[in-house]
């Protein structure tokens, strides 16, 4: 079977493109076909503006009877013509193709076509769009099949602009019309683009048409279509004063925010920033954060995770006689809350709260729901709420919480699950800066070794990059007592996943280590364990040693660093010798 032209590779004689095009989308192979429909571009290219007006586009049109995955490509391609067609006055013989596209069954096929009108549109001239793309808009909002409305809605927008005003009146007329339609699915497209016609339209059209549309969107009865009003309320909320948006919009957002359906209600709640600031922040206080304290409170899960997460924003936004008053106590149910999601929630945000509240008010209010989170059950609550200790407050002081800490955080530290592992490892160095040396190497210290012998290997490069991590935070003097002697112990371990570890982590920290500590504690473990038993340990000195050398005096390199690689260089095992030859070239 012949495939597709190489479009890159392929020359294409005019005399003949059209009848390989035919051929070739005639073939039964769809990636024949699909390939034919990509080098469009280049075709029309090759007959030049005229015979691909007159000839191409025509016999297009009666190709779109094909695969979805076909007609989907054509739909997008078909924009690509526009320079080839002589002019942007020629734009819309395309129309013909996209019209009947945007009609098919498909819905990524209609909204590409949508995507490929709308840049015809907007090339197109007043008098053209006026001429022939206005008609063909009236077409698909009279079609009786709802995908040719469903396709109007998103087209009616950008035409808008480039109409007489007698026009945009009837168009707006007709949009109108279609976002009363009785099908749901046609509702549907026309709320997702009542924003768009928001952005093109005066505040007065808004106020006097839009409005009263979009308080229909907010009581219909499908939920599809209310689910879409929250973010038109933030849209259009951007066009119109604050006094507007108190007036016309907060009454939307509350109904939206106690809606029937927990599925509107969840929109509501992941949007609620946003809606607040719209209205402003005296009206958030006075007529939303009673709605906010019922979406915290709702009975569904969902919702109550999702509000939930904007507790500290919320908090912030309203300030700290109202948080303490309406936030606090249903706050302290979300910490106990049946549903693991939103104790996630809770924990990854609740350390936000603490900047707004005095001491004595974190001490009573927020101090118990720390400590029961660091508590909880689940290892990611308590996950989240170790990884955000350092947004405390100066006004809590880690000493308090430590008692309560420490379990915690050995026993994320020894998880089945690697992930939860690496998390609270990825953690430990800002942890680090928050204890303090003292607290840390009576009670930390020997947990972040045991991880350089995890079974996992990311567990154990992560611990190495802790190591050095904490060599920044504590220095150098505090590593060589504390960190290094037991890095060097794993030499003589009996694994060599983890004498190969060791290696790792002493070239990782010899970055934030002098000379004199490389060469006098970390380079004789490295050459030690250049007579290992295990190639696998062999191979890693000679790539070590080549990752040293840097911190290294040439006269430490000559005399200890090159007699250690021209014996691995003279292995028996071929890695082992590669690796030695490669790190001798940077000596010279």
């Amino acid at each position: 079977m012949t495939q597709a032209m190489d479009v890159d590779q392929t020359p294409i004689n005019p005399a003949h493109s059209i009848a390989v095009l035919i051929d070739e989308l005639q073939k039964e192979d769809v990636q024949t076909r699909l390939g034919a429909i990509k080098k469009l571009g280049t075709i029309a290219e090759a007959l030049g503006p005229v015979r691909t007006r007159e000839e191409l586009v025509p016999y297009l049109n009666e190709s779109i009877d094909d695969e979805d995955e076909v007609i989907l490509a054509l739909a997008e391609e078909l924009a690509k013509l526009i320079p080839f067609l002589g002019g942007s006055e020629h734009a819309h013989v395309l129309l013909v193709p996209l019209e009947t596209l945007s009609t098919v069954e498909e819905t990524t096929v209609r909204e590409k076509a949508i995507e490929s009108l709308i840049l015809v549109t907007k090339i197109c001239s007043s008098e053209h769009a006026q001429e022939h793309i206005l008609p063909m808009l009236g077409r698909l909002i009279s079609g009786d099949w709802f995908t040719s409305r469903m396709s109007a809605c998103g087209l009616a927008p950008a035409l808008y602009a480039k109409l007489l005003p007698a026009d945009q009146a009837d168009l707006l007329g007709c949009f109108c019309k279609l976002c009363k339609d009785e099908t749901p699915m046609v509702r549907r497209a026309s709320c997702s683009n009542l924003g768009k016609f928001a952005a093109v339209v005066s505040s007065d059209v808004i106020v006097d048409h839009l409005l009263p549309i979009l308080k229909d969107f907010v009581e219909d009865e499908q939920d599809s279509v209310r689910s879409l009003t929250i973010d038109n309320c933030i849209i259009i909320g951007k066009v119109l004063s604050k006094e507007q948006n108190v007036k016309f919009i907060l009454p939307l957002i509350q109904h939206a925010c106690t809606d029937d359906s927990w599925r509107i209600r969840y929109v509501a709640a992941d949007k609620f920033m946003e809606l607040c600031d719209i209205v402003g922040e005296e009206v958030t206080k006075d007529s939303l954060l009673d709605v906010y304290v019922r979406l915290i409170s709702d009975s569904e899960a969902e919702v109550r995770g999702v509000s939930s997460s904007k507790v500290a924003a919320v908090a912030q936004l309203v300030g700290p006689k109202l948080t303490k008053l309406k936030i606090i106590e249903p706050l302290k149910s979300l910490v106990s809350d049946p549903s693991e999601h939103t104790r996630c929630s809770v924990a990854s945000v609740i350390m936000g709260i603490s900047s707004v509240l005095t001491h004595d008010e974190v001490s009573e209010d927020l101090l118990p729901m720390f400590k029961d989170l660091l508590k909880d059950s689940h290892p990611e609550v308590r996950l989240n709420i170790i990884s955000k200790l350092g947004d405390v407050n100066q006004v809590i002081g880690l000493d308090v919480l430590s008692q309560n800490l420490l379990p915690a955080i050995v026993d994320l530290a020894l998880d089945q699950k690697w992930r939860v592992r690496m998390a609270i490892i990825k953690h430990t160095p800002t942890l680090a800066k928050k204890l303090g040396p003292k607290f840390f190497e009576e009670k930390l210290c020997e947990l972040c070794l045991t991880w350089l012998g995890d079974e996992v290997f990311c567990i154990r490069q992560a611990a190495s990059e802790t190591l050095t991590a904490l060599t920044r935070v504590f220095g150098v003097p505090w590593a060589c007592k504390h960190l290094i002697p037991q890095v060097i112990a794993h030499v003589s371990d009996a694994n060599y996943l983890h004498r190969m570890t060791s290696l790792l982590a002493v070239c990782d920290m010899a970055q934030v280590l002098d000379a004199g500590v490389i060469s006098e504690l970390i380079l004789p473990m490295v050459t030690k364990l250049g007579a290992d038993r295990v190639a696998n340990v062999r191979f890693s000195v000679g790539r070590s040693l080549q990752k040293l050398m840097p911190y290294l005096t040439p006269d430490v390199v000559r005399e200890k660093v090159k007699p250690c690689l021209e014996t691995l260089s003279t292995d028996e095992d071929e890695d082992v010798k590669y690796f030695a030859n490669e790190a001798l070239k940077s000596i010279g």
